[in-house]
């Protein structure tokens, strides 16, 4: 039950969020739209900024749960993590597409980062111990790496929002590998 009401809380708030953005979202919002107490969505999260996270916590495994299957027969992990790269350079080009038209996409897009960062982040660490464990990859400071993978994939991704054209999946899977030997 706890669940189930935790669900409608995150259900409405990005209801809102995407209609207002996150400044203008509120637990009142949420709390008339549900017919339910503040106190009662308070005993369930702390605050709207715990709402958030865990909207993007449940949005990121989403996502990872999609791309996993995708990754499960390339051979090696340095093939998986190129793999890695291009489906998140397919899955960026097509939510842009399907969302730039719409008023809420600036909302929407920071909420889909954020989830596509979580998401992308937890795979690339895991596929980079793998390697590691395996051979293929260099042992060196995991976190220094992986903040210098998330950095490249940021910047390509923000390129990409500006020029959906651009091709620099293979520039960016080629600057991950060398890193990662």
């Amino acid at each position: 039950m706890t669940e189930n009401i935790q669900e409608k809380i995150a259900e409405s708030f990005e209801k809102h969020y995407n209609q207002f953005g996150f400044k203008k979202t509120s637990v009142d919002d949420i709390s008339r739209d549900l017919r339910i107490s503040k106190k009662t969505i308070y005993k369930h999260f702390n605050s709207k900024e715990q709402i958030f996270k865990y909207l993007v916590q449940k949005i990121s495994v989403q996502f990872r749960d999609m791309i996993e299957p995708k990754l499960k027969e390339v051979p090696t992990y340095e093939k998986k993590m190129e793999q890695l790269v291009f489906i998140i350079f397919q899955d960026i080009r097509n939510w842009l597409k399907e969302s730039q038209d719409s008023f809420e996409f600036r909302f929407q897009f920071e909420l889909t980062q954020k989830a596509f960062q979580e998401a992308y982040h937890s795979l690339v660490k895991d596929l980079f111990i793998a390697g590691i464990e395996k051979g293929e990859f260099s042992k060196t400071n995991i976190e220094l790496t992986l903040r210098f993978i998330d950095s490249m994939l940021l910047e390509s991704m923000k390129l990409i929002h500006i020029n959906h054209d651009l091709g620099i999946e293979q520039d960016t899977a080629r600057s991950i590998l060398k890193l990662l030997k």
